[in-house]
């Protein structure tokens, strides 16, 4: 995007961290972006999931290696900031 319009990256410096920590957090050809995006999950023990959990929380905590609690709280964090940069941009 910045190659495109790099423009937006002057006036709006903070964008590139928030690319990338945007990458830290889920890396394009990381394993919890393919299962999630693609519906397949690979790479995760069987032995990992207990049914009597939520999956989808189970397997994004093997993924990050910590809660799913952490991981959300970080993600809704990041997501303020690129609501907020989307504000300045459009307002």
């Amino acid at each position: 995007m910045l190659k495109k319009v790099p423009e937006i990256a002057e006036e709006y410096f903070n964008i590139n961290e928030l690319i990338n920590v945007k990458e830290t957090i889920v890396p394009i050809k990381s394993g919890l972006r393919n299962n999630l995006f693609h519906y397949n999950i690979v790479n995760i023990p069987f032995g990992v999931f207990d049914e009597k959990r939520d999956i989808f929380k189970q397997m994004v905590e093997y993924s990050v290696k910590g809660s799913f609690e952490d991981f959300d709280n970080q993600v809704d964090k990041e997501l303020d900031k690129y609501q907020e940069l989307i504000n300045q941009i459009l307002f």
